[in-house]
């Protein structure tokens, strides 16, 4: 097994987190980063929206009901919207069928900026917020997109 890694920020202060995940993930992984997914969720103010960057996983469990027994924050009330980055078909129609299976409320994007813009539409209050994040800032989630 090679070791996973993840971050989890803030992009928007008590509002928009972004939680970016790479390496082979393994059930126990997955159990401990939806606990901090949920924990910081509760530092925020509702709805909180979860931006869930897959782009760089390589492997991942694929069983529906293990996937959806361990994703708590999927159904909790500050949860406003998880969207899905992810470039894997694959693990695209696994988050679908979860989707659809536990009744969540999750969209997949090509690209950080396409899920930012689609919140700065869901959310006109934070569209200024959105707008001034700079890939020039170190650390800025939107380097290198």
């Amino acid at each position: 097994m090679t070791a996973m890694a993840h971050t989890l920020n803030w992009i928007v202060e008590n509002k928009v987190i972004h939680a970016k995940l790479w390496g082979d993930l393994e059930l126990d992984e997955l159990t401990t980063i939806n606990k901090a997914i949920t924990d910081r969720m509760h530092d925020g103010h509702p709805p909180v929206y979860v931006i869930l960057d897959m782009t760089g996983v390589r492997r991942y469990p694929t069983s529906l009901p293990h996937l959806a027994k361990i994703a708590e924050f999927i159904h909790d009330p500050y949860l406003a919207w998880i969207m899905l980055l992810s470039d894997n078909a694959i693990l695209r129609a696994v988050a679908s069928a979860i989707t659809y299976t536990t009744r969540t409320r999750l969209m997949s994007f090509p690209t950080l900026r396409a899920a930012l813009a689609d919140i700065a539409r869901r959310e006109p209050h934070l569209k200024e917020a959105i707008t001034l994040l700079s890939p020039n800032q170190p650390g800025s989630p939107l380097q290198n997109v």
